[in-house]
């Protein structure tokens, strides 16, 4: 019989794995659990700021390069310092 030497479907052996895995979140289609509520705050903070809408230096915002510095060493073990290659004059500052 042919049908003996076919494979079964894929989605309910996935299916099953995620049953068997605690914690498991499927990436199959069918599902949206959107973007953390963190996520949506941090949108709304960005977005009621007015700082946000300047035009910032051109070799990055120093803080988010800096934030980028110490998690590219304390995670990965890249050493890339955050001023590296940069000859860009600093931006406007902040208002009081």
């Amino acid at each position: 019989m042919r049908a003996g030497g076919v494979q079964l479907p894929i989605i309910p052996t996935v299916a099953g794995w995620i049953t068997e895995t605690p914690g498991a979140i499927s990436l199959g289609q069918g599902g949206f659990y959107g973007p953390p509520p963190e996520a949506m705050r941090a949108v709304e903070r960005f977005l009621s700021d007015p700082w946000s809408h300047w035009y910032k230096p051109d070799a990055g915002i120093p803080e988010l390069r800096k934030a980028f510095e110490e998690k590219l060493r304390a995670e990965n073990g890249i050493d890339a310092p955050s001023n590296a290659g940069s000859s860009s004059p600093p931006g406007p500052t902040r208002p009081s």
